[in-house]
């Protein structure tokens, strides 16, 4: 996140290649604010593999292609 903070002008956040950019709400200053949040958390342990989440992902992905669902 810090390297993403000298691709702010203003409101506008840009890609690497300041090719593109999105229009923000609050600037960089939401980016200070996460920064100094995540500075502050413990870390967790590693993320493990579930065998069960797998299949319920995948049983989702299933019955969204099945259902026609799509959703953002």
């Amino acid at each position: 996140m810090e390297k993403g903070l000298s691709r702010f002008e203003g409101l506008k956040l840009f890609n690497e290649d300041k090719s593109s950019y999105i229009k923000t709400v609050e600037g960089a200053g939401a980016y200070y604010e996460a920064i100094k949040y995540l500075k502050n958390l413990r870390p967790m342990k590693p993320f493990e593999w579930s065998d069960e989440l797998a299949k319920a992902a995948q049983d989702h992905v299933t019955d969204c292609s099945i259902n026609g669902i799509i959703s953002s």
